[in-house]
């Protein structure tokens, strides 16, 4: 039997019953010039909005009002509390400046703002208060990451006086959860700005962090409350060395702590202890009484304690898969009868700083297989699905067309002539209307996918287009080139956007982010890095270093907040975009990694390379689920398919395709 002793994680229980409801409110654009214009705000509203309108951790059903004047700040407050239940959970934010006023008051600024007027153009603190307490909800949070930097001094002097934040923020309303970002005389701090790419203040960052990783939840009970995402964001802004002091109060609270959101790690839970009489039981010799046992144990599966219903589970699998078959059976009838169990995994250490939520988690394990060999030719240099996962482009090397393969019927359906380089990589535009070809004479040539008609040819710096990519709007289109250059073009006319040197040479990797800000590559020589930029500027903002190797392709996850590249040692690296730090470093292929790919869940992560196999990573948890064999040749390209949990592989001996 499992030990009793292991902790599992199982699902996090559901939040606890009655609506919930949240506005977000941010302010960084501001007309009074004696007010600074602030980066943070709307990033961090975005962050939080997403958090909590997630049905799998917050479900909050989320308004946000952004960079909106002081009087629809006040109308949007008023009709948002406006008829609460008591039994509904309310929660505010608010970033912007935090002001005061002559006579010390609190005020919180909007973008008409006017410094020599706060209490006639600004948002009072006793009105927001006069509203909560109001509203008959027994259940409210009030978030302020606000930059006090806005105070007015109290003295002719020009000091600054302490803000009492804790009397300014009291109220009169029951069970009410303050947090603010810092004492009432320190500013809130912005995240550094990467040279024009916006981060979230320290604190909120902290805060959603360990909201989306489920890490705020010290208890394990599958619930993050306030006061645990409070002392999670304490400590990360602590950590991260700002010096600010986050605060929190609770005014008489009702009905014991306020859930904030459910555990997206899920819930520790120890299996129960089997009845002694049943664990006699299944030592016994005779199939009958086991079988008994056995009927014994699956009354647990319907308690209301999960422990009980994970010893059960654990119990009848482990019977179902060692005993002889008609005890087995019963076992198995058992479990089938009430469904695939959630998703059970041990429990982790130290929380990573960073995991992205999954719509569904990873699988654990894929049994080895060889991947359907997808066409009888023989395989080729590039693969690309359309955007509809309907056709697979694959290109068949030098001087050999470009080759469309209907998927669905796994048919050949034409090819596209004139191709008289070798064709090094492929990408069909976002709408599916173009292919570009990157050719090994450095020419990027666009053609019509549906008629072949070429649309543009793209003249490189001589050197072989490694890679191309159009980004996620089909505006761009993007070119790696040897000899450390990239080039960016207007998908629709061919002129030319940006000449970006020092990019990296060999097959080092190209990919805009989900999002289309930002695109990455490989950076030049052995020294391993991977480059960040931004699209609109080219403007280098983040230095990635990663293998003692070449840094080949890489590739973002679907959400922009994870970039993985594959490298010249054998091993895959992991960043946390956000933060720039590294979340995983994965080892097990023999030799380099030339392509990496996310699936587009976010789930799995597939790298290939000079070893001939494909290796299948839970991109989460960073831990390797499976290695799929089939291929003779180095892998030359990878992709998933947009429509279907399909993975597409190619090298010099076949196309093959994996479920």
């Amino acid at each position: 039997m499992p030990s009793v002793d292991e902790p599992v994680l199982v699902p996090a229980p559901d939040l606890p019953a009655g609506r919930r409801s949240a506005l977000v409110i941010a302010t960084s654009r501001y007309d009074d010039s004696r007010l600074n214009q602030l980066r943070a705000p709307v990033r961090d509203a975005e962050d939080l909005a997403a958090v909590l309108a997630d049905p799998d951790i917050g479900g909050f059903s989320v308004a946000t009002v952004i960079d909106q004047t002081e009087a629809r700040i006040r109308r949007e407050i008023a009709a948002f509390l406006h008829e609460r239940t008591a039994d509904e959970t309310v929660l505010i934010y608010l970033s912007c400046h935090g002001i005061q006023d002559r006579r010390g008051r609190l005020l919180f600024a909007a973008t008409d703002t006017e410094t020599q007027f706060p209490h006639a153009s600004a948002v009072r603190a006793t009105e927001l208060l006069d509203e909560l307490d109001e509203c008959k909800a027994h259940q409210q949070i009030l978030i302020l990451d606000c930059c006090f930097s806005g105070s007015f001094s109290d003295s002719k002097g020009g000091r600054k006086g302490e803000l009492d934040l804790e009397r300014q923020l009291r109220g009169h309303s029951r069970g009410r959860e303050v947090l603010t970002a810092s004492r009432g005389f320190e500013y809130s701090y912005e995240g550094e700005p990467l040279d024009g790419v916006i981060t979230g203040s320290v604190f909120t960052t902290g805060l959603v962090q360990g909201l989306r990783t489920g890490a705020a939840d010290t208890s394990k009970d599958g619930h993050v409350t306030v006061e645990e995402a409070y002392d999670y964001a304490f400590a990360y802004v602590q950590k991260d060395g700002s010096p600010q002091t986050p605060q929190r109060w609770l005014f008489s609270g009702e009905g014991g702590k306020i859930v904030l959101a459910r555990s997206a790690a899920g819930r520790a839970v120890v299996p129960a202890r089997l009845p002694e009489h049943l664990l006699s039981a299944l030592e016994s010799g005779s199939p009958h009484v086991r079988i008994g046992a056995v009927n014994g144990i699956a009354e647990w599966l319907a308690d209301p304690d999960p422990a009980r219903v994970l010893a059960a589970r654990q119990a009848l699998a482990e019977i179902a898969d060692n005993d002889i078959r008609r005890v087995a059976e019963v076992a198995t009838d058992h479990l089938e009868r009430i469904g695939p169990p959630a998703k059970a995994a041990p429990v982790a250490g130290k929380p990573r700083a960073f995991a992205p939520r999954l719509a569904r988690r990873a699988p654990d394990s894929f049994v080895p297989q060889t991947g359907e060999v997808f066409s009888a030719a023989t395989g080729g240099t590039a693969l690309a699905f359309s955007p509809d996962g309907a056709l697979l482009a694959v290109s068949g090397g030098l001087g050999q067309e470009v080759r469309i393969f209907d998927v669905p019927t796994r048919s050949q359906q034409r090819l596209l002539e004139g191709n008289d380089t070798w064709a090094y990589s492929l990408a069909f535009s976002p709408d599916g209307v173009l292919l570009a070809a990157g050719g090994s004479d450095g020419t990027v040539s666009v053609r019509e996918s549906s008629t072949d008609r070429q649309v543009l040819s793209l003249r490189g710096n001589g050197s072989r287009a490694n890679n191309v990519a159009f980004s996620p709007d089909g505006i761009l289109l993007a070119a790696h080139h040897e000899h450390d250059t990239v080039l960016m073009w207007e998908a629709a006319t061919g002129q030319q956007v940006h000449v970006l040197k020092g990019q990296g040479s060999l097959n080092a990797g190209l990919a805009f982010s989900p999002d289309g800000v930002l695109f990455a590559t490989g950076a030049p020589s052995a020294t391993g890095r991977v480059l960040v930029r931004e699209v609109a500027t080219g403007k280098q903002v983040q230095l990635l270093q990663c293998h003692d190797g070449w840094a080949f392709n890489v590739a973002f996850s679907p959400d922009g907040a994870l970039l993985a590249a594959g490298g010249g040692k054998g091993t895959i690296q992991v960043w946390n975009l956000r933060t720039g730090e590294q979340v995983h470093r994965l080892e097990g292929h023999s030799g380099y990694v030339s392509h990496v790919a996310v699936s587009p869940d976010g789930q799995l992560l597939v790298s290939g390379g000079s070893d001939h196999v494909l290796r299948v990573w839970n991109l989460a948890a960073g831990a390797q689920v499976g290695v799929l064999k089939g291929h003779s040749a180095p892998i030359r390209g990878l992709a998933f398919s947009p429509a279907e949990p399909l993975l597409a592989s190619v090298s010099e001996d076949s196309v093959r395709l994996w479920r």
